[in-house]
């Protein structure tokens, strides 16, 4: 499914070209390493691994109700909301190797505003796409980090009672907390 979309996208982003030639390297290691360039997650319930790719979606896989959550007593529940502040990260920074040239290229994205520009900034958050080799993943990588920069400023965590064990790692849901949705 994943690979299906990628190639509806962008056929190269579908594509992953290197070479794990350290033999102490595990399969979860190069697993990891593929399925970062391609911003894909995962994990394993003990027998059975669940991919993911990180992209918007078009719709919402479930709706947890303040019936769904535990009464006060038995909860356990934060919301943590952090602004933009300006001196924070202002900008990305990906290192890639190109593989023209076969050395360390930079792919830059900065906030001015609420304005990406293609430009390196003061203080960047750095990410090195191991094993990354294509222009055109590192470049939607960057779309994805610098959109992250500027959007995903609240977390939360809740008790829920057994209806939420039907949803999985990566499905987007709609949360009706009891103090504000």
């Amino acid at each position: 499914e994943i690979q299906n979309r990628l190639d509806a996208i962008n056929p190269e982003l579908a594509q992953f070209d290197f070479t794990f030639d350290d033999v102490r390297q595990g399969l979860l290691e190069q697993i990891s390493i593929i399925t970062n360039v391609m911003r894909v997650q995962y994990y394993s319930d003990g027998s059975v691994y669940s991919f993911w790719r990180d992209d918007a979606v078009s719709g919402v896989d479930g709706v947890l109700s303040r019936a769904d959550i535990k009464s006060q007593e038995d909860r356990d529940y934060s919301i943590s909301r952090k602004l933009f502040v300006e001196g924070d990260k202002d900008s990305i920074q990906i290192e890639y190797i190109d593989r023209t040239i076969n050395k360390p290229t930079f792919i830059y994205r900065r906030l001015n505003g609420s304005t990406i520009e293609s430009v390196a900034g003061r203080n960047p958050k750095k990410v090195t796409l191991t094993g990354c080799q294509s222009r055109a993943n590192a470049e939607n990588r960057a779309e994805l980090e610098i959109r992250r920069l500027m959007y995903q400023h609240t977390q939360g965590s809740d008790t829920f009672f057994n209806s939420a064990v039907l949803l999985n790692r990566g499905q987007v849901v709609y949360w009706d907390e009891i103090h504000e949705t």
